[in-house]
């Protein structure tokens, strides 16, 4: 089963890039995030939307599920 995370935060770059998801569990940096989510290790969350691995033309990506909420969105969350 994996281990349940919840997103409180994220660190982001100075062109605002997420770098890192933030809560109680700590400090994750996106590629660690991305390989926990794929291996099935951790299921990273963020207002009771789970977050997922999207493939884009710049590579790996994350990005919570479609929920019609936007305070939820990775890009909403505080900076840490």
């Amino acid at each position: 089963m994996p281990r349940a995370r919840q997103v409180k935060a994220t660190g982001k770059d100075e062109n605002r890039n997420i770098t890192s998801l933030q809560g109680a569990f700590g400090k994750v940096p996106i590629r660690q995030a991305i390989s926990d989510i794929e291996s099935g290790r951790t299921q990273y969350s963020s207002g009771g939307s789970a977050i997922g691995v999207v493939q884009g033309q710049g590579g790996k990506f994350l990005r919570t599920a479609a929920d019609g909420k936007s305070g939820n969105n990775l890009d909403s969350l505080p900076d840490a």
